[in-house]
């Protein structure tokens, strides 16, 4: 049996119960107003709600402002750290790089020497490129990464784009 004729036949029962017609059977129904507050971003409570904050708990808006500095300090840590990161792992590709076209025009200048002109220059040539090829193609996507950040820092109101 679905729920709507359960929900039928215990209407019916309450009204055959009070001998009434359906226009005298009383509904009550219960209304809960629920109101919630969220804060979100640099925005911090206000000074309404810190002072209820104090009245429910002893320096509860010391607590919160403690809360938030602790939370800002952790924040800052972990984006130097990943800062750090990030330029560690360019210095260490772009060594890896200098090591790897140092070793293959070496290869390549040996390969000259002995007597194979052609295959040795095109070595050293190719790697030259792919180098240069390499240090361009990730400026360029510098550029384009930092003209992105500046657009939507823009967008948002938080730089003047000119």
């Amino acid at each position: 049996m679905t729920s709507k004729k359960r929900q039928r036949q215990r209407l019916r029962r309450v009204i055959a119960q009070r001998g009434a017609n359906n226009a005298s059977v009383r509904w009550q129904a219960n209304v809960q107003l629920n109101q919630a507050s969220f804060y979100n971003g640099p925005v911090m409570p206000s000074v309404a709600d810190l002072a209820e904050y104090n009245a429910v708990i002893p320096n509860g808006a010391d607590r919160v402002f403690e809360w938030v500095r602790a939370q800002s300090e952790n924040r800052m840590t972990m984006e130097r750290a990943v800062v750090f990161a990030n330029i560690s792992k360019e210095s260490r590709g772009q060594w890896m790089a200098f090591i790897l076209g140092l070793v293959v025009i070496t290869i390549g200048g040996f390969i000259v020497l002995k007597g194979r002109d052609a295959r040795g220059y095109a070595l050293i040539v190719s790697t030259l490129i792919w180098l240069a090829g390499t240090f361009i193609t990730s400026k360029v996507q510098g550029r384009r990464e930092l003209k992105r950040k500046r657009d939507e820092l823009a967008k948002r109101g938080l730089i003047d784009q000119s």
